[in-house]
Order: structure tokens, then C-alpha cells, then sequence
């Protein structure tokens, strides 16, 4: 797997795992190809093609909301927010929003800011792991 992907797929894994219900919007269509080969462990993954009200209808049958926990939901939507027309905001409230630009950090998806953290963490591992760097301490990031 490829480091960006990985580091995407680990920071969408912690949001289901901390929250469960995850709204992805994706304006640029960025990670189109990521989303095909997406697979989260007992996770169940939705994504707008071109109906709010058929996504809506597969959530309300699914019964996602009907429960006093947040379900394992990734909802992936490719447009931006504010194209929604708050079409999703009960998902919203329930979950957190990841999409570009959004905070905290971990829930920034904008394709530099992912790119940049997989290979700084990436270089991170790499230097620490290696024994000609020196000691932790000695490192700055």
C-alpha cells in the first residue's frame, strides 16, 4: 500500500473508531481511487452518487440512526459541504466531518496536508529506526 494511502486509511479508521459515524466530503474527488479499495473492519461504508434522497433512504433502512450509539458509518460524499444544501446534517451532528480544510488536523483531508503528514511520519519511523541519527531527543519535527 502506498504510504499516503495508508496514512489515510489509519486517520479514517481512528475517526470511525473514536466516533463512528464519519461524513467525508471530498470536493476535488481527490481520493476517488482510494475510496474503491477502502475497506474498515466491521465498518459499513455509503457514498453519494448522485441522490441525497436514495443516500438518505439507504441510511434510513439500514436503521443507522435509531440506536443510542453511533454506528460504524463511513459516509463519503464527493463534493464539497456547502454543496450539500445540509442535505446530511442529521449525519452530521451525530459523526464528525472530514474534508479539506477541517479541524482539528486529524480530520484535515486536504491531499497536501495528508501527503505531507504520511512522509513526515513516514520519515519520522525511518530516522528513529536507523542508528547513524542519534538519540530521540536530538530530533526536531
Amino acid at each position: 500500500m502506498a504510504i499516503v494511502t495508508e496514512y489515510l486509511r489509519n486517520l479514517i479508521a481512528k475517526q470511525v473508531d473514536d466516533n463512528g459515524l464519519v461524513v467525508w466530503y471530498d470536493p476535488d474527488n481527490a481520493y476517488a481511487d482510494v475510496v474503491a479499495a477502502l475497506n474498515l473492519p466491521d465498518t459499513t461504508f455509503l457514498r453519494y452518487t448522485d441522490s441525497f434522497l436514495r443516500l438518505r433512504w439507504e441510511i434510513d433502512q439500514k436503521h443507522f440512526l435509531n440506536g443510542e450509539e453511533a454506528p460504524r458509518l463511513l459516509v463519503y460524499v464527493p463534493l464539497a459541504q456547502d454543496q450539500t444544501h445540509h442535505a446530511l446534517i442529521e449525519l452530521q451532528a451525530a459523526g464528525v466531518i472530514m474534508q479539506p480544510g477541517q479541524q482539528p488536523p486529524a480530520r484535515n483531508t486536504g491531499l497536501a496536508v495528508v501527503a505531507r503528514n504520511a512522509l513526515k511520519d513516514k520519515c519520522r519511523r525511518c530516522i528513529l529506526g536507523h542508528p547513524s541519527y542519534g538519540s530521540k531527543s536530538s530530533l526536531h519535527f
